[in-house]
């Protein structure tokens, strides 16, 4: 069983991660990321949904800090 849980939980992930990548880019908004995020089958291994705008926008801030630090930003 195990190995089904961590195949359903690397796939969640994997999805979450492209919601993020379209989120960080700001090709979505933080409504529709969280919509995409919350409507993926099995979200609730991977993260409580009444945290998903938080850990959205903790993501965005996150990959903009590194790219300031990287001088890939204005």
């Amino acid at each position: 069983m195990s190995k089904l849980k961590d195949y359903i939980v690397t796939s969640v992930e994997s999805a979450v991660d492209k919601v993020i990548k379209q989120y960080v880019q700001n090709l979505i908004n933080l409504k529709e990321a969280a919509d995409k995020v919350c409507s993926l089958d099995n979200i609730e291994m991977v993260i409580d949904k009444h945290n998903v705008e938080e850990m959205l926008i903790m993501e965005k801030e996150d990959y903009w800090k590194k790219a300031n630090k990287e001088g890939r930003s204005q």
